[in-house]
């Protein structure tokens, strides 16, 4: 069986891209066979040689297949989408059927930020019960959110950090098609196109799997009694599902904490040091620590260390709601720029 891998990227993330490649690469080599699909947004020859070298270093059952992403961006720019952190990167998985063998069964979209730390066999197999996709329900999506972007409390609102897509389902569904529809549509101001788009298409068309194929940082810094002391919700994983991915995750999604990746220089992140020992085995051995982030993020890590968990995420949660909803106006007003 080959496991068809998407990532996109510019090249910024594309150091971190090669990270990740480089753990799942690690950790599942008895894999039969693995083709790496790259999008990328003007990733430079460096990197790509890169990339090259260290999946060549896996054999011949590890192949890459690098698509040059200028098209589409170009799409999404005159369809006047928000770009997220200065690019379409994130975007262009909107578009992979464009782009991807038709005939593959299954495809696994991979965030550049996430370390694959254990056997991705199981999700390969996973039973999709005839849904286009298999998906884990996002940490830090509570019921404010999602309402604010017009979706119903009790809906089941996924991280789109992983993603696992059965092809043939998503061609005989249209949902290429389906997809630029909402985006052109007026009405959908979405704050994170890609995550909320794909909420949008597959609300009633996927199956949520193990929070251990996209374990969030939330979950690594916060105790499930904090948690859900801010995000309560019905319809999220239970206190056993949780502690059980904390105990033995696959995938682990380095997202930002505090303003902060794992790649930061002196990050507060709680997978800063796993991030590193996957840098040394990697075609990036020579990559240096950046600078943090200031501004808000600055104010945010001094009232992490001084504020008590408990009381300290309500008010991170009120203060990315505003965050959000603030991206959606300006979404609104892109939109209405461009009639």
């Amino acid at each position: 069986m080959t496991w068809n891998v998407l990532y996109c990227s510019d090249n910024n993330y594309a150091p971190y891209l090669g990270v990740s490649i480089q753990s799942l690469l690690e950790n599942n080599k008895s894999a039969e066979s693995i083709v790496f699909y790259v999008v990328s947004d003007n990733i430079s020859d460096d990197n790509i040689e890169r990339l090259k070298r260290q999946i060549a270093k896996h054999g011949d059952s590890r192949r890459l297949v690098l698509i040059d992403g200028r098209q589409w961006v170009e799409r999404m720019t005159a369809m006047n989408i928000l770009p997220y952190r200065g690019g379409h990167a994130a975007n262009l998985r909107l578009f992979f059927i464009e782009y991807v063998e038709k005939n593959m069964e299954r495809l696994l979209y991979l965030d550049c930020d996430t370390l694959v730390c254990g056997d991705l066999s199981e999700l390969f197999e996973q039973p999709l019960n005839n849904s286009t996709a298999a998906v884990v329900l996002d940490s830090l999506s509570g019921k404010e959110y999602k309402t604010a972007i017009g979706f119903d409390s009790d809906d089941r609102y996924f991280n789109s950090g992983m993603v696992l897509f059965d092809v043939k389902k998503w061609i005989e569904n249209d949902c290429q098609q389906k997809l630029i529809e909402y985006m052109n549509d007026p009405q959908y101001n979405f704050p994170n196109n890609d995550q909320d788009f794909l909420n949008l298409l597959l609300k009633d068309d996927k199956i949520v799997v193990s929070p251990k194929y996209n374990f969030q940082t939330t979950h690594a810094v916060y105790s499930n009694r904090t948690y859900f002391a801010s995000y309560p919700s019905e319809v999220y994983y239970s206190n056993s599902e949780i502690d059980e991915a904390r105990n033995a995750p696959v995938i682990l999604h380095a997202y930002r904490f505090l303003g902060q990746f794992p790649w930061h220089k002196d990050a507060n992140h709680p997978w800063r040091q796993i991030f590193w020992d996957y840098v040394a085995k990697s075609e990036w051995q020579d990559l240096e620590p950046r600078e943090n982030q200031g501004g808000i993020f600055a104010v945010e890590r001094i009232a992490f260390k001084i504020i008590p968990k408990g009381c300290f995420l309500p008010i991170f949660k009120k203060i990315q709601v505003s965050s959000f909803k603030k991206r959606m106006s300006l979404q609104k007003k892109n939109k209405e720029a461009s009639k």
